[in-house]
């Protein structure tokens, strides 16, 4: 199975976590993750989308490293109602997913899912670290319970014209814990820990121009978005 880009770059900076975890799987084949798992490092898979646990328990039936979460993450303990959005499934309590900013999701017209949800702190060892988080839009609800102080996270933040509406809250909680800001990609921001390694001055220039155009992109996607809805009326 190829390398994630996530296992790739921390592979080159000297760097093997002892236990990861996961939060948002949704198919194996997309697990951020999947190369530590197959490495035999201790393995923690959150995803509550009966669909995806099939896959998941399939692929990974007989790996003594691998537990299994069939649970939701959310602020509260209790029931969560799932919109189903294929991959990008969210809880319906929230107002701004990347499946209802790009996409245009209505969640009172797709398939809902009831589910069962806990707080992060309920299922946490302590012990993670490194934790990949991608629930299209509730991240802050994992980290803000987290027990754990994972030295690498890998976090939803953006895509197209969605940005994370708990930013400002995401970011607080890093500079307060000690993490700094490693890299994105096309969807994640991964941060890590201010002495896990240090980062080059190129690193720092590509990750600033990096967040430029990713909002370049997002403001050019709006306007062209503005220019369509204009021509329909018309």
């Amino acid at each position: 199975m190829s390398q994630t880009p996530l296992y790739k770059n921390l592979s080159r900076k000297g760097y093997y976590p002892e236990k990861v975890a996961e939060v948002g799987v949704y198919f194996p084949e997309n697990s951020n993750i999947r190369n530590y798992i197959d490495d035999g490092i201790p393995s923690l898979l959150i995803e509550p989308d009966p669909q995806s646990l099939e896959k998941i328990n399939n692929r990974y039936s007989g790996y003594k490293n691998v537990e299994v979460y069939p649970v939701a993450v959310g602020d509260e303990s209790g029931k969560l109602e799932l919109v189903k959005a294929g991959a990008s499934t969210y809880a319906r309590n929230l107002e701004f997913t990347p499946a209802i900013v790009n996409d245009g999701s209505i969640n009172n017209t797709s398939e809902i899912l009831e589910v069962r949800c806990v707080r992060f702190n309920e299922i946490d060892p302590t012990d993670i670290n490194l934790i990949s988080i991608d629930i299209e839009g509730g991240e802050w609800y994992v980290i803000k319970h987290m027990l754990s102080r994972p030295d690498v996270i890998s976090i939803e933040t953006h895509g197209g014209l969605y940005f994370n509406p708990f930013m400002v809250e995401i970011i607080s909680w890093f500079n307060q814990h000690g993490y700094k800001l490693w890299y994105r990609d096309g969807s994640d921001s991964i941060y890590i820990k201010n002495k896990l390694f240090n980062l080059s001055y190129l690193d720092e220039i590509k990750t600033y121009l990096y967040g430029i155009y990713l909002r370049y992109k997002s403001a050019r996607k709006t306007v062209k978005r503005a220019i369509r809805r204009s021509l329909r009326m018309t």
